[in-house]
């Protein structure tokens, strides 16, 4: 397969920034906080073109931050994780020792959407879409508009 030209991968940039941004936006935590911490973790050809999310509303400031994988440190320190080339076993290590705090998680390298991630990015050469992991979302703390699991059920 051919790498994509330049302007493809800005056209593709833009689409897993309005997606990803897209699922914050329509995310609610049990207590609304001023900012909203996410963690880029890498590898990911996105980091650098999600570092460029504005922010997600009126009243939420969006603060990002690029970590190393680190279970203790993602669940301290971030409200939304953006996974890269994460495996999924690893983003299940999260999910499954968060405790209580609120924690919504969104992957692109998690094709089954099975475990690990909420929100699982399809990614293809003209657009990004999403799937849905229902059960980690729940397990999540975090509330999502109907609409957008509705969006995950027609890709699906």
């Amino acid at each position: 397969m051919a790498m994509p030209d330049t302007n493809e991968k800005l056209i593709l940039n833009q689409h897993v920034v309005r997606v990803v941004s897209g699922i914050i936006s329509y995310s609610h935590w049990p207590i609304a906080p001023a900012a909203l911490h996410l963690c880029l973790v890498p590898p990911s050809n996105y980091i650098s073109a999600l570092t460029h999310i504005d922010m997600i509303s009126d009243q939420t400031e969006l603060q990002i931050e690029t970590l190393s994988f680190n279970v203790e440190q993602l669940i301290e320190r971030c409200d939304v994780i953006y996974y890269g080339q994460v495996d999924p076993q690893l983003q299940h290590q999260v999910i499954s020792l968060k405790e209580t705090k609120p924690l919504l998680t969104i992957a692109e390298n998690n094709p089954n959407c099975e475990i690990g991630s909420a929100f699982c990015l399809n990614i293809n050469s003209t657009q990004a879409t999403f799937s849905l992991n229902l059960d980690i979302l729940t397990r999540s703390g975090v509330r999502v508009h109907p609409n957008v699991l509705q969006l995950a059920r027609k890709v699906e």
